[in-house]
């Protein structure tokens, strides 16, 4: 866990986050079933995978079966569930009470478990190398400590794991669609919003000694493969 000193700003601007996503947890009307229902659930994974349709062949979700995963900001759960049924140990954290809720039901409606934590991602409450994956997806963008939590993941990841991290692209067209119309692409009037350059996000990235960056979805989403050891390396033991 991070030793840094925390200042009663931080403190602040954390509370500010939370309280954002507490409001918000149910503010896309994808069906009209109830929130919680086995219904609403299967909306969200649908709307997700289907506007996300690159992550199942990025996670590779049925690989990580009997191993340590982490999914930091997992809100509602969806990648956990899809981890913890491939027989993943499944950890998530999140700042938003509301999002941990949505993240048990769901678990609890596909009869799966997995370690459930209201944490900050630069203050993991974890020790070093506990994981074999670690997922921030999208994360970094909302953050107010985006550089802590990149340390943080580096700190949990296993020598041989693989964290995975997604960040907005500021120069494609969603960023510069935001640049001169009034349009704040996916809650981008949360408080910290930020978009990455790549010279910025390989600054973020900078903790890891390998680490390989392509985007998705027409640039919008700068996408990081990042290992402590290179895959070279771990093939050769």
């Amino acid at each position: 866990m991070s030793d840094g000193i925390r200042s009663p700003a931080d403190d602040r601007f954390l509370a500010d986050v939370r309280a954002y996503w507490d409001a918000r947890v149910h503010d896309t009307a994808l069906s009209d079933d109830p929130p919680g229902s086995p219904g609403y659930f299967a909306a969200m994974a649908s709307y997700r995978y289907g506007k996300l349709a690159y992550m199942a062949g990025i996670v590779e979700f049925e690989r990580w079966g009997e191993r340590d995963v982490l999914d930091i900001g997992c809100g509602a759960g969806l990648d956990l569930v899809r981890l913890a049924r491939a027989g993943a140990r499944a950890a998530g954290i999140e700042l938003s009470w509301g999002s941990l809720a949505l993240a048990r039901q769901y678990l609890a409606v596909e009869n799966l478990s997995a370690l459930l934590a209201l944490a900050d991602g630069a203050r993991l409450p974890f020790r070093d190398e506990s994981f074999d994956l670690v997922l921030c997806l999208g994360v970094l963008a909302f953050a107010p400590d985006p550089f802590g939590i990149v340390a943080e993941i580096k700190r949990v990841l296993r020598q041989d794991g693989l964290a995975i991290l997604v960040a907005y692209n500021r120069y494609s067209f969603m960023g510069i669609l935001r640049a001169v119309s009034a349009v704040a692409p996916g809650h981008g009037d949360a408080p910290c919003f930020r978009m990455h350059t790549r010279r910025e996000f390989d600054a973020l990235l900078a903790p890891f000694p390998h680490y390989r960056v392509h985007t998705e979805r027409r640039g919008w989403h700068l996408v990081a493969r990042c290992r402590k050891r290179s895959e070279l390396a771990m093939d050769l033991g």
